[in-house]
């Protein structure tokens, strides 16, 4: 994949476990020199018995923001799953992928961003893709719990709202989520099979993917696919909840929620209307 010189490449796919033919991949990482994993957050007190499991948390650390002093809220996880060290080290960075569906009705409308752990705020694999996409580092980004991630010194070349303070504010809630705008369920974005890459080992000359951003995840209908969460167009692979999210931030597309007062007056507004205007409306019968 590397050799049709895309701007980052995701995997979806978490390397857990030690296995064989590590060494390969952790050098075919390291070459790339632009390749993103990710890692689950447990969300029960659950005993995680790896050996090097001190090792992966120091790593983890090299990539975390201070919390706002103002965030009294409990942690939402429990403890952190990295991938191997050696997968780790020869990344270009390592974040989170757990999505936290509407427990009412079990859809997925949003992603967290960053999630406290310790007292500390650690980010979401799509936050890490999109400061790359930016080429922003920590210093660049503000956190306000319960209002917005400031993206800060951005290149006005890649934005898709440029300003001239060269900012993106992403509107979060109180526990670092944003709502992300879906463009469409399965199938919305450009999709390639595995064996256009495994075949010849070479993207040299086709420039169908420079500069993207690549995620590579296991996709397909049947088979070893397992990874389906809701959204508001019906089963989507969690892939695809990813893209939308980069989707919604690359694009500043920001969906805003109301505040209870806003709501309020929203709601007595449309009572006033209806109720001015229909006593003057003749019943058709």
């Amino acid at each position: 994949v590397s050799t049709g010189m895309p701007l980052a490449v995701f995997f979806d796919i978490m390397f857990l476990d030690n296995k064989p033919h590590e060494d390969a991949l952790a050098r075919a990482i390291s070459g790339a020199g632009n390749v993103y994993l990710d890692y689950p957050f447990e969300t029960e007190d659950v005993e995680v018995d790896y050996a090097d499991q001190k090792e992966r948390a120091a790593i983890l650390e090299n990539m975390r923001f201070p919390a706002d002093p103002e965030d009294k809220h409990p942690d939402l996880v429990e403890e952190a799953v990295p991938p191997t060290p050696k997968l780790s080290r020869a990344s270009r960075g390592i974040g989170f992928a757990n999505i936290f569906p509407n427990p009412r009705d079990n859809v997925n409308r949003t992603v967290p961003l960053i999630l406290k752990y310790k007292g500390n705020y650690y980010p979401n694999i799509d936050l890490l893709l999109v400061m790359h996409y930016y080429g922003i580092g920590k210093n660049d980004v503000e956190i306000k719990i319960g209002k917005y991630i400031k993206l800060k010194n951005l290149p006005v070349e890649k934005m898709a709202k440029p300003d001239q303070k060269r900012e993106i504010i992403i509107p979060i809630n109180s526990y670092g989520f944003m709502d992300i705008n879906f463009i469409g369920g399965p199938g919305s974005f450009q999709h390639y099979p595995y064996s256009l890459f495994c075949r010849d080992g070479s993207m040299a000359g086709n420039a169908s993917i420079k500069d993207k951003i690549i995620l590579v995840a296991a996709y397909a209908s049947t088979g070893i696919a397992t990874d389906e969460k809701k959204s508001p167009y019906g089963a989507t692979f969690g892939i695809e909840h990813h893209a939308n999210a980069l989707n919604t931030i690359l694009n500043q597309d920001f969906l805003y929620r109301l505040n209870e007062l806003q709501n309020i007056i929203l709601f007595f507004l449309i009572a006033l209307i209806l109720g001015l205007v229909l006593p003057r409306v003749s019943i058709i019968s």
